[in-house]
C-alpha cells in the first residue's frame, strides 16, 4: 500500500473518530461500520504489499537459478572447467565468478552475458527468458 494512500485512510479514521462525538446513538453503528471497513483495507493493503515484495524476491532468485543452470549446462556443453570458461571473458573472471554465476549467488555483467549467448549460439534474450 502507497504511503499516500495510507495517509489518506489514516486520515479518514481520524475524521470517524471526530465524529464519533457528535452523532446520534442510531448512527453509531455506520461509523463503527466504517472504521472496520478501513482499519479491513489497511491491514489487506499491509499483507498483498509483504505478499508482493517476498514473490518478487523469490522469482528474483529462481530467474538468477535458471539462468545459473544455463551457465553451467553451456560450460559443460563447451566441455570448460570452470577456470577455462572464466578465461574466455575480458577481462577473465575467477573460477569462483562463474561458480557464483552458475548456483545464481550472482549474475554476470551485460558483456559477460553477450559473451555466453554467443558462445551458446542464442540471443542475450533467449539466454535471460528463454526455457530451461
Amino acid at each position: 500500500m502507497n504511503t499516500e494512500y495510507k495517509k489518506i485512510l489514516y486520515e479518514t479514521l481520524e475524521k470517524v473518530h471526530q465524529s464519533i462525538d457528535n452523532v446520534e446513538p442510531d448512527e453509531l453503528p455506520g461509523l463503527v461500520h466504517a472504521e472496520i471497513e478501513i482499519l479491513t483495507t489497511m491491514e489487506n493493503g499491509d499483507q498483498q504489499m509483504r505478499f508482493l515484495n517476498q514473490t518478487q524476491y523469490q522469482t528474483t532468485r529462481k530467474d538468477k537459478e535458471t539462468l545459473g543452470r544455463k551457465i553451467k549446462s553451456i560450460r559443460f556443453g563447451l566441455s570448460y572447467n570452470l577456470a577455462d570458461f572464466g578465461q574466455l571473458f575480458d577481462p577473465p573472471a575467477s573460477a569462483t565468478n562463474v561458480s557464483r554465476w552458475e548456483t545464481g549467488k550472482n549474475l554476470p555483467n551485460k558483456k559477460r552475458l553477450k559473451v555466453i549467448a554467443d558462445l551458446a549460439g542464442i540471443t542475450v534474450t533467449d539466454l535471460l527468458k528463454g526455457g530451461e
